[in-house]
């Protein structure tokens, strides 16, 4: 991987048309994406060889660990919404 570059030969062929026509495209053709995203990710690596239900698990646990932005939001209206229903006799 470290022997492969962009190949600027290639790159300077193109006209800028193209480039903003498809740059993710563009990109794909002159890197080879999985190298560096091996590189950049080693443990991405390991998750070709789970299995369906492994993924499935990974998944779903990603998904509850992740923090949802809307739940202070949401705790905090509750709260202006309970002292607001109190009224001072």
């Amino acid at each position: 991987m470290a022997a492969r570059h962009i190949d600027e030969q290639a790159l300077g062929l193109m006209t800028p048309a193209e480039v903003m026509a498809d740059p993710f495209g563009t990109i794909g053709a002159l890197l080879h994406l999985p190298a560096y995203l091996e590189r950049a990710l080693p443990a991405a690596a390991g998750l070709a060889s789970l299995s369906a239900r492994e993924m499935l698990y990974l998944v779903a646990y990603l998904r509850q660990a992740a923090v949802s932005p809307r739940t202070p939001l949401l705790l905090r209206t509750l709260f202006v919404t309970a002292v607001g229903r109190l009224s001072p006799w």
